[in-house]
């Protein structure tokens, strides 16, 4: 039986193999930090609004307005049984496109 011979392109070198395991542990790291504060009582603050006021942002009364309705649907997220309804279509189209304004807002920021 003959042995078929790999390219070397499908061979992995260990460089690549070490960067994988360094990012997956360095990622499992940062999970099980941010899993320990949550559960140890720390980073409990999921209101975006907030947030936006503890970082010393001054949202416009419509951005503060779009950040409380986006709320909600965090809300639903971390607390399924809340049942919040879904919104329409049209309703979803909407909040994506405040959301939009928001996000843009929140980029110039940086």
């Amino acid at each position: 039986m003959m042995e078929r011979e790999l390219e070397p392109a499908l061979i992995p070198s260990m460089m690549d193999i070490a960067k994988q395991v360094a990012y997956w542990r360095d990622s499992a790291k940062e999970d099980w930090a941010v899993a320990f504060e949550l559960v140890h009582g720390g980073l409990q603050i999921h209101n975006p609004v907030r947030l936006a006021d503890l970082a010393g942002l001054q949202p416009s009364p419509e951005q503060r307005d779009t950040l409380a309705e986006m709320n909600a649907f965090h809300l639903e997220g971390r607390y399924p049984e809340s049942l919040t309804p879904l919104p329409t279509v049209e309703e979803a189209r909407g909040y994506m496109t405040r959301g939009e304004g928001v996000f843009q807002w929140l980029m110039n920021q940086l």
